[in-house]
């Protein structure tokens, strides 16, 4: 009996071609994935090489796991577009990557190639995001620092000045990661950019459980806000213009929250929550799954992590 499976692929490409691929597998009933990863690809890449580089991989993968049917959903129209014979390919390097993409799918009894935005296809979209920014950054994620903060202050003395170190908490420090988190209090403040609302987490599951963190963003209640955004994420429905946002009400209820680790001037690392995801996304039945000891990554037994194709 034929086994059908639903694929997520994107691609994201930083600053000097800095690529990374993300690849979601779900199961067309429940929407839960069964796999997935981010890549960040060890050669400079286009966007649409890195677009066609993930729907390579996700193929890859479906095969691997039995599928003989696969729905694919992307939100390159010019990958789609080409891959299914509409559009022209004039560039060699993407009609090598096309005719991998369609000597895969011949392989499945049947296939389909969806364009969805990146809003329907948050998992991939942001294991992607977070492997083009990690091979950005390679060189420091690679090597990283183990730091703490220390508050220094000098006390003059009749003896001199008397130097004293106050160690203090350590800034927020995770891997980058997608984590679900419950949200345990919105407060308000004034801070450099005005008004602004403080966002205080904990990390709810996985190996990270019981870690807090704080986010913040602008005190906007338009309807495209952030906050509003964020808001509607912890309360699993969206927020119509004129309705009332209870703040205490969400305290307690869980969201996605996307951490990526970044620097300080000084060099120091922290995690940033970047931005906050509903846990299920309805209309293409995508459920969170929490954040795994290994990080974001989870590769197969037998992948070579230098080989952006897994031949």
């Amino acid at each position: 009996m034929g086994r059908k499976l639903v694929l997520y692929t994107d691609g994201s490409v930083r600053s000097g071609g800095r690529a990374g691929v993300g690849v979601v597998v779900a199961d067309p009933d429940t929407g839960t994935p069964v796999r997935r990863f981010g890549k960040a690809l060890t050669d400079p890449a286009t966007v649409n090489e890195a677009e066609y580089i993930a729907l390579l991989r996700g193929l890859r993968e479906c095969l691997r796991l039995g599928a003989t049917e696969v729905e694919v959903c992307l939100d390159s129209e010019l990958v789609r577009q080409q891959v299914l014979g509409n559009w022209q390919c004039n560039h060699e390097h993407l009609r090598q990557l096309r005719d991998q993409c369609l000597e895969l799918l011949q392989r499945f009894d049947r296939w389909e190639l969806h364009r969805v935005p990146s809003a329907s296809n948050p998992l991939a979209h942001t294991y992607a995001n977070i492997a083009s920014t990690q091979n950005r950054r390679r060189f420091f994620w690679q090597h990283p620092r183990k730091t703490v903060d220390i508050d220094e202050t000098q006390h003059k003395t009749e003896g001199g000045n008397d130097m004293k170190l106050v160690v203090t908490a350590q800034a927020q420090t995770l891997p980058d990661d997608v984590y679900t988190v419950e949200l345990l209090d919105v407060k308000e403040q004034t801070g450099t950019y005005g008004e602004q609302f403080v966002w205080l987490l904990r990390v709810a599951e996985g190996e990270y459980e019981g870690t807090e963190l704080r986010a913040w963003t602008n005190a906007s209640t338009a309807i495209n806000a952030k906050a509003v955004r964020w808001a509607s994420a912890f309360a699993g429905k969206p927020y119509a213009q004129g309705d009332t946002i209870d703040f205490d009400a969400l305290q307690g209820k869980r969201a996605r929250a996307v951490v990526q680790v970044k620097q300080t001037a000084d060099g120091r690392e922290f995690a940033r929550v970047t931005d906050i995801l509903p846990l299920k996304r309805v209309k293409h039945g995508m459920v969170a799954v929490p954040a795994t000891k290994q990080g974001f990554y989870e590769m197969a037994d037998d992948e070579d992590p230098d080989d952006p194709f897994n031949e």
